[in-house]
């Protein structure tokens, strides 16, 4: 079945002086028919007897979501000399969630699966009219992926943490160089089963680097 939601959501924005804003809210969701994963250990495949698992879509009962969420964005230009080309930005959103109606596990108290209960983005930027940087980070905390039978088989997609950079030079109003850094902390992809320590699944995928030309064939 579709899911389907209910939202309340209660915001205060001031806008600062030049470019900037503070922001915070509120937020409330009702859910109904939400869809999780469920996956099922020890299933025995009938051809070769060997145990394996089963991971399939299934509609849960209803989920309660509820959160606060802040927000700040200033360009620094109060500051005297260079210190006014900096710029920063910053966002926290803290969420918790309860569910009902999952199979089997109804008086586990589970959370919303998909649901991260912390994430964090900031960012500190440095530009003039000609030059533009940027250092970024991102932590979400972990969560829980895919239901099991018991709370032991649960699947949890564990917390990130992401460093990224990128620069860039104007030349002319037309051609800019650039150059990108992503995963500067080589965060791993990884899944866990019922606790941090059992891993299930990990990944690793390096810090990505690119660099370039960029040129507008459009622009004034």
């Amino acid at each position: 079945k579709a899911t389907t939601y209910s939202n309340f959501d209660l915001m205060y924005e001031n806008y600062l002086p030049g470019v900037g804003i503070v922001s915070a809210g509120v937020f409330a969701k009702d859910v109904r028919n939400f869809i999780y994963s469920q996956t099922s250990l020890n299933v025995q495949d009938p051809q070769f007897g060997l145990v394996t698992s089963r991971t399939r879509p299934e509609n849960g009962g209803s989920a309660w979501v509820n959160g606060v969420e802040v927000a700040f964005q200033r360009q620094l230009d109060f500051l005297p000399g260079f210190l006014k080309n900096f710029g920063i930005y910053g966002n926290y959103t803290f969420t918790q969630s309860t569910t009902e109606g999952i199979e089997g596990r109804e008086q586990d108290n589970l959370v919303l699966p998909g649901t991260a209960k912390h994430m964090v983005n900031a960012s500190l930027s440095y530009q003039t009219e000609k030059f533009l940087a940027r250092v970024s980070l991102n932590r979400t905390s972990g969560y829980l992926d895919a239901v099991g039978g018991a709370d032991w088989n649960d699947i949890y997609y564990d917390k990130q943490l992401f460093l990224d950079v990128n620069a860039s030079y104007a030349f002319t109003p037309k051609l800019r160089v650039y150059l990108e850094g992503n995963n500067l902390t080589n965060q791993p992809l990884r899944y866990y089963q019922g606790q941090p320590q059992y891993t299930l699944q990990e990944e690793f995928y390096n810090a990505r680097f690119q660099m370039g030309v960029k040129f507008d064939v459009t622009g004034k």
